[in-house]
């Protein structure tokens, strides 16, 4: 029979494999050829150097989208303090 150490211990390993997932669902699947000139979605031309690094928005776009997925603290209640 488990007890309770058991049922701890997969809940941990679930919450830690459902962080794993979102992150890795975060990054792109393919990076973009580095021949020609790297756009974010807004429009603005990526430097070359932070294309090859793997990021695909330019740094406005990556802060706003670091922002507003920090909105949640690790209990899970909103905080409305660090959004605009």
């Amino acid at each position: 029979m488990a007890d309770i150490v058991d049922h701890a211990n997969n809940f941990a390993e679930d919450f830690v494999d459902d962080g794993v997932k979102a992150v890795r669902d975060m990054v792109p699947e393919e990076r973009p050829e580095l021949d020609e000139d790297v756009e974010c979605s807004c429009g603005t031309t990526i430097d070359p150097r932070r294309a090859r690094l793997g990021y695909v928005c330019c740094i406005d776009c990556q802060s706003y989208m670091e922002k507003s997925n920090k909105q949640y603290n690790r209990r899970g209640s909103r905080n409305y303090d660090d959004l605009d």
